[in-house]
Parts: C-alpha cells; sequence; structure tokens
C-alpha cells in the first residue's frame, strides 16, 4: 500500500451492488470508504448498502454552482450512526459552525 487510508466512491457513477462491492474489498485492505452523494435520489440508494461514511458534495455538478444548503437539506436523511461529511462550498469558520449545528461529523474544505 502506499499510505491510503480510505477510498472515495461515487453514488452517481456506481449502483448499490458496485458500493457494496468496494467496500467489502477495500476493508480487506484496512480501507475505509467514503461514498459521495449529490442529491437525494443517491443519499437514498446509498442507505441501502453497507457504507458508513457518506459525504455530502455541495458542487452541482451539471453547473458547477456550490450550495452549502444541499447539505443542510440532505443531512436529516442519513442516520446518526452513519459518519457524515460535508464536502465543497465549506468558505470559513461560520460554515463549519453551521454544519456543526446541523449535526456533520466532518467537512471538507478546498480552495473554491
Amino acid at each position: 500500500m502506499l499510505g491510503a487510508d480510505a477510498v472515495l466512491l461515487l453514488a452517481n457513477v456506481l449502483n448499490k451492488e458496485q458500493i457494496d462491492e468496494f467496500i467489502v474489498q477495500a476493508e480487506e485492505y484496512g480501507l475505509d470508504c467514503m461514498v459521495e452523494v449529490h442529491t437525494e435520489e443517491e443519499l437514498l440508494s446509498v442507505l441501502k448498502t453497507r457504507a458508513s461514511m457518506i459525504s455530502i458534495n455541495n458542487r452541482n455538478l451539471v453547473t458547477f454552482d456550490m450550495d452549502l444548503n444541499t447539505s443542510i437539506r440532505l443531512k436529516p436523511l442519513i442516520p446518526e450512526e452513519v459518519v457524515s461529511v460535508s464536502a465543497s462550498g465549506v468558505r470559513g469558520p461560520g460554515d463549519i459552525a453551521l454544519l456543526n449545528r446541523a449535526g456533520f461529523h466532518a467537512a471538507l474544505v478546498g480552495k473554491p
């Protein structure tokens, strides 16, 4: 291994069976999996898999606009025992505080 800790799986590319298969394979190598969703439909599908960590990407993949409200709207659908991460569009301490109040376990912060 080259030092990886986790694998990112994209719900808009993989079906439920593929996600579960990749999670099992990753676990064999001691890797965690974070499954990224963009929509409620993707989230509801991923919740039927073995995923224990879900990332909500706030970037619209068609327009590339970012809206933190995507995370706020979808978070209540994620069970508390599933690690929830908000990704993209997190711009500073105020956003982190908002996501913390919404119940997120983590946020992915990068350059805009």
